[in-house]
This record gives C-alpha cells, sequence and structure tokens, in this order.
C-alpha cells in the first residue's frame, strides 16, 4: 500500500465577480431546521465511511441525534464497541442505508432542512451510492436529488 496524504482547502475571491453565486446577501439566510452530520472513512487510500452521526435541531434545539454505520466496514470489536456506546447512552442507530432513507434524504430534500458539516462534499460522498462525474444531478442511495433552478 503506497502512502497518500489528502488536504482540501478553498481560496477566497478576490475582488467583485460576475457569479451571482458569490455576490453578497443583504438579507441572511434563516433555517428553523438544521441537520448537522459527520462521517469517519478507513485511514486507507480509500476513505471508505465506517460510522456517522447527526442531530437535527429545529429553532435552535435538539430534535433528533443518531449514529449511523456500515457493518462490513468495521472490525467485530469496533462493532461491539460503537454498538455498545450507543445502548448505554440511549442514542438512535442506523444501518447506512437506513440514515440515507429515513433521515437525510427525508430532512435535506423533502423538508429542506439546512445540511451542515465540518467538510460537507467529503461527507456527502462517503455515504453517496452513486454520484456520477460531471453531472448537477445526483442520486444518494437511488434517490434523484432534486434541485432548485
Amino acid at each position: 500500500m503506497s502512502k497518500i496524504a489528502v488536504r482540501e482547502y478553498t481560496q477566497e475571491v478576490e475582488g467583485p465577480t460576475s457569479n451571482s453565486f458569490f455576490k453578497p446577501r443583504e438579507d441572511p439566510l434563516r433555517h428553523d431546521r438544521v441537520l448537522v452530520f459527520d462521517t469517519e472513512t478507513t485511514m486507507d487510500q480509500y476513505q471508505n465511511f465506517k460510522i456517522g452521526s447527526f442531530q437535527i435541531y429545529h429553532e435552535g434545539f435538539i430534535q433528533h441525534e443518531g449514529l449511523f454505520y456500515d457493518p462490513s466496514m468495521l472490525a467485530e470489536k469496533e462493532k461491539e464497541a460503537f454498538l455498545s456506546y450507543a445502548r448505554k447512552n440511549e442514542i438512535s442507530l442506523y444501518l447506512l442505508n437506513e440514515f440515507i432513507d429515513k433521515v437525510f434524504y427525508p430532512e435535506v430534500f423533502e423538508l429542506e432542512t439546512l445540511c451542515v458539516g465540518f467538510n460537507i462534499p467529503f461527507d456527502i460522498r462517503r455515504i453517496s451510492k452513486y454520484l456520477p462525474k460531471r453531472h448537477f444531478m445526483k442520486k444518494l442511495n437511488g434517490h434523484p436529488i432534486k434541485t432548485r433552478k
């Protein structure tokens, strides 16, 4: 196995731009409902999804929180520790597909909940089942993503 290092960063846009996406808004965006999630991955060059956590806030208060995982990516001891932690702390537990079907997709695409994370592009890619290259229409676990015009 070869050793690799991956680091992502953004660059600040300098000066005015003609791209409407980068124009400052006069009124700040406000969302009553927010889904915050993060994932952890394998530490090899594939960075496959292992586990994740999420919290759903409504008007600033936690409404639901949970953990999700892919059992095929966890060693038996990791799986036992993960399941034990969820039971001990009474945290809802989902398989990855359950999280996508029962939490992520309904919240983000049906309720239009704001999705927040430390590195959203990386985390979305970790949980996606199908993400075609060079297309704006993507699928997540077989569901077409609805886009606004």
